[in-house]
């Protein structure tokens, strides 16, 4: 069965460790499960009020993105939030990652030079007007998926 879960501590350790992360109590989490193991999620930084937040995406195993995770990646930011913009960050060299992103429908803004010890860092954003995933509707949401009032508090 799968399950999308908020702010999982378990997802969160799991997908701050693989990207390199440190999770700090105002970030915010949705993950994908299957059968009790991790498949995909995100977790949301640096926010500025209705202005803009930066996403990482980790996967886990293949096809862990359905509709329904698409729709609350998109949704959180963009509907709950009222953010204008969505920023990811890749390193030039992971071009699986970048295909992803840019099929995503993310654009390249700009290139920070020398950040890796391999290559420079792109910097990716997807403007909410642009964001073609707000309009589709999810098949199977589960109600802990959604970032509460209370937890939303914790965050201002």
């Amino acid at each position: 069965m799968f399950e999308l879960r908020a702010n999982d501590p378990e997802a969160n350790r799991l997908i701050c460790t693989t990207l390199g992360l440190s999770m700090s109590p105002v970030d915010v989490s949705f993950s994908r499960w299957k059968d009790g193991e991790l498949m995909g999620g995100v977790v949301y930084q640096r926010y500025v009020e209705r202005v803009s937040i930066l996403i990482h995406v980790a996967s886990f195993k293949p096809n862990w993105l359905n509709r329904d995770f698409l729709w609350v990646a998109f949704h959180y930011p963009f509907e709950q939030l009222k953010c204008q913009r969505l920023f990811g960050m890749v390193n030039e060299n992971n071009e699986e990652a970048l295909k992803f992103d840019l099929k995503l429908g993310f654009k390249v803004e700009t290139r920070i030079r020398k950040v890796y010890p391999d290559g420079d860092q792109i910097i990716l954003v997807m403007e909410r007007d642009k964001c073609r995933w707000l309009g589709i509707k999810p098949k199977y949401m589960q109600s802990n998926a959604r970032v509460t009032n209370e937890q939303e508090e914790q965050r201002t």
